[in-house]
C-alpha cells in the first residue's frame, strides 16, 4: 500500500514500547499505513461502511490552525477525513477538545467525515455526543483495536504486515495492562470530615474508614488517569495510612453502588482498600496543603525516615530524577 507520512517518526515505534505514552498512538499510525487490511478494518469500524480505500495520507502529531497538535489523521482524497484523538489511561478527550479539531474537517470537501475518541475506556462508559462541530463523533478502546487486529490477521497476505499486526498486537496487550502491580509507589491524597449529604452524618473520612473503599474521577484536574496501586490519607495535617488497592473497578454513576455515596454522571475509578499501613513514626504533611495529590515511593512514607510528607515527595522525585523518570522542572 502506498501511503504518504509526515510528522513523527515512526519507523523506530515498537522499540521505545513502554517508554513514551503516546508510543501506543504511534504504533498504530504506523501499523495503519503499513497494512491495508487493518486500516479498512479500522476505517470501516469508525465511518459504519464497508470502506475500501485508494491513496490514503497519514498525518502524525499534526499542528493546525487551532494550535492543537492531533495524534492521527487520516485521509484518503475525496473520500474521507478522520481524525484521532488518543488519551493514555482510561481517560478521554473533552468536547472542548474535540470541537476544536473539527474545523479542520470541514475545510475539506470529503465524503466522510470523523472525529474518533480513543482510550483504554470501554465505550459503554463514555458518554459523548454523537456530533461535535458538524462532525460525527464515535469512542473505540484499546481493547477494541486489538479485537481487529485479531479479525484482520487471518486475511493478511504477506509476512511482513502479519508482523507488523502482531508486533502491534503485542505492543497494546503490554499498554492495556497500566496498573503495575509492583509498583511501590502511592498517590498521597487529603481526606475530609465534613459530611457528603448535610442530611445524613456519613461522612468522606467514612468512605476509607468504614467501608475501607475509595474513588476519584478517571483523569482530569489532576486526578490519575490509570488506577493506583497504593493509596495514602493525610488527615488533620499529617499523614492517616496507607493501603493497598486489593481491587478497582470503573463506575459512572456512584450513587448506584453505594446509597450513601453521591450522584455523579462521570467515570470514577473505586478501590477496594486492604488493610491500613502505619508510618513507623509521625509523619506530618509539612509543606503540602490543599486538595491536591503527592505521589511517595512507600518506604518513604512508612520507614520513619523521613519526618513529613514533603519530604516523602522530595525523596521520591531526586530518585525519578537519578533515573531519569522526571525533568528537572516536573512538578509531580
Amino acid at each position: 500500500m502506498k501511503a504518504f507520512l509526515r510528522g513523527r517518526q515512526l519507523s523506530t515505534v515498537f522499540e521505545v514500547a513502554g517508554r513514551d505514552e503516546n508510543s501506543a498512538t504511534a504504533a498504530l499510525g504506523w501499523t495503519l499505513s503499513r497494512s491495508r487490511q487493518l486500516l479498512e478494518a479500522f476505517l470501516s469500524d469508525a465511518l459504519g461502511i464497508d470502506a475500501r480505500v485508494r491513496d490514503p495520507r497519514f498525518d502524525m502529531q499534526l499542528h493546525g490552525g487551532d494550535n492543537g497538535f492531533t495524534d492521527i489523521e487520516i485521509r484518503d482524497g475525496v473520500f474521507c477525513h478522520v481524525i484521532v484523538e488518543a488519551k493514555a489511561g482510561w481517560e478521554i478527550p473533552s468536547e472542548k477538545q474535540l470541537a476544536g479539531y473539527a474545523p479542520r474537517i470541514n475545510a475539506e470537501s470529503v465524503e466522510h467525515r470523523k472525529l474518533v475518541s480513543l482510550s483504554a475506556m470501554e465505550q459503554a462508559f463514555v458518554q459523548l455526543p454523537a456530533e461535535i462541530g458538524g462532525v460525527s463523533v464515535v469512542h473505540r478502546s484499546w481493547a477494541d483495536i486489538v479485537r481487529l487486529i485479531n479479525r484482520t490477521l487471518p486475511r493478511t497476505q504477506t509476512r511482513s504486515e502479519r508482523l507488523w499486526l502482531s508486533e502491534l498486537s503485542k505492543h497494546l496487550g503490554g499498554y492495556m495492562q497500566l496498573q503495575d502491580l509492583l509498583s511501590s509507589i502511592v498517590r498521597v491524597v487529603p481526606l475530609k470530615k465534613d459530611r457528603i449529604s448535610k442530611h445524613d452524618p456519613y461522612r468522606w473520612v467514612d468512605v476509607v474508614q468504614a467501608d475501607r473503599r475509595y474513588f476519584h474521577p478517571v483523569g482530569g484536574q489532576g486526578f490519575p488517569n490509570v488506577p493506583q496501586n497504593y493509596v495514602g490519607f493525610r488527615l488533620d495535617g499529617q499523614l492517616l495510612s496507607v493501603h493497598f488497592v486489593e481491587e478497582w473497578e470503573i463506575v459512572v454513576n456512584l450513587a448506584s453502588l453505594h446509597d450513601k455515596w453521591p450522584p455523579t454522571t462521570i467515570p470514577h475509578f473505586v478501590y477496594k482498600l486492604g488493610p491500613p499501613m502505619f508510618p513507623a513514626s509521625k509523619v506530618a504533611s509539612g509543606s503540602i496543603y490543599g486538595p491536591g495529590s503527592q505521589s511517595c515511593a512507600i518506604d518513604t512514607l512508612l520507614s520513619g525516615r523521613y519526618a513529613t510528607v514533603a519530604e516523602a515527595k522530595a525523596e521520591t522525585d531526586a530518585r525519578k530524577r537519578k533515573l531519569m523518570l522526571l525533568d528537572d522542572d516536573a512538578v509531580t
